[in-house]
């Protein structure tokens, strides 16, 4: 028996999916799908909460280790202000080579300024007279 189709309505062809059903589908070919993709987004989001662990473990280690550089350093500076010394002491976490030097190369810089506001102004008084 033919079955009487209205007018206008595609015929479909055997194993032809209409475009206008949803697709049929496996209901265990489904749960794997959605499995998996579930599964997929669980994976990315433990890769990015190890990374972030691994990223706080080693702030927190370089934060440890600058608090013992710093306790380090008060102690050292606690013993030194235990000596009797007149005045106020002033000191500096550079050593004293690196220190002068340092302050060398400032006035360097600072007498090539006034070198050269110097010879500015010997030429506007020759230009002058």
């Amino acid at each position: 028996m033919d079955s009487i189709k209205p007018e206008g309505t595609p015929e479909e062809l055997p194993g032809q999916q209409s475009m206008f059903k949803p697709p049929e589908v496996d209901p265990k070919v489904a749960a794997s799908r959605t499995r998996g993709s579930v599964h997929l987004k669980g994976t990315r989001s433990l890769e990015s909460l190890r990374i972030r662990i691994d990223l706080a473990s080693k702030e927190l280690y370089r934060l440890r280790e600058e608090n013992h550089q710093l306790h380090r350093e008060m102690d050292a500076l606690r013993q030194r202000g235990n000596s009797t010394s007149e005045g106020a002491s002033v000191t500096f976490s550079e050593k004293p080579a690196d220190l002068q030097a340092k302050l060398e190369s400032y006035i360097r810089v600072v007498n090539r300024y006034i070198e050269q506001e110097e010879a500015i102004v010997d030429d506007e008084s020759a230009e002058d007279a």
